[in-house]
């Protein structure tokens, strides 16, 4: 069966208005309440007074706008309880772990970069190495053994190297003498690693050998 007006519109009323397959509802409508959309007799979205209700995934071939808003329902919320809110306020954008446990951020390769994507500012490497920039330039790295640091490192306190045989060590890059201090035994040492030799020893009780 047609129903064709080419000229006018087609209005149905009724407090409820319903159409429906042979099997079931496919779009109700409740006067001054919800109006109701199916899929094989199954309920997809519900109008509420505040919006609408969706069961199942949203599928979008364009992204979603949100105005700017804060930490209140001007947000995308995730959660039972809003505990995960994502939101810009006008002047800054958030993201807000709410809730109870932590803010968990997983992948192989993540980071945190400048607001155009061309530079690094943090990087973390799954079962590797986290990098630290200034200005796009790598500055520190972590290692196996310890890190990397580019470039000088400026302390306001005390510099502490400990271990049972602790050693700093200086390597000039213009291919002049390496030398490592060196702390064993008791001893403090200057060590000349490029030829081989010790070159102060200073015992605990002061002689300088």
């Amino acid at each position: 069966s047609v129903i064709t007006d080419t000229a006018h519109p087609v209005f149905l009323k009724g407090s409820q208005v319903h159409l429906q397959s042979a099997n079931g509802n496919m779009i109700s409508c409740y006067q001054d309440a919800q109006t109701e959309l199916f899929h094989n007799e199954s309920k997809k979205l519900e109008t509420t007074s505040t919006g609408v209700t969706i069961t199942g995934r949203l599928n979008m071939t364009e992204g979603i706008d949100i105005p700017d808003g804060g930490d209140n329902n001007t947000s995308l919320s995730i959660g039972s309880g809003n505990d995960l809110r994502l939101y810009h306020d006008g002047s800054n954008s958030y993201i807000k772990d709410r809730g109870t446990g932590s803010l968990s951020i997983s992948g192989s390769q993540v980071s945190l970069d400048s607001s155009d994507l061309s530079e690094y500012m943090i990087k973390a490497v799954e079962n590797a190495q986290v990098e630290l920039y200034h200005n796009g330039s790598k500055k520190l790295e972590t290692t196996s053994a310890g890190v990397d640091v580019t470039g000088e490192i400026t302390a306001t306190g005390n510099l502490t190297v400990s271990s049972v045989s602790p050693n700093l060590i200086f390597t000039d890059t213009n291919h002049d003498s390496d030398y490592k201090i060196n702390v064993n035994a008791g001893l403090f040492q200057i060590y000349d690693v490029t030829n081989d030799t010790y070159r102060i020893k200073v015992a605990s009780d002061g002689t300088v050998d």
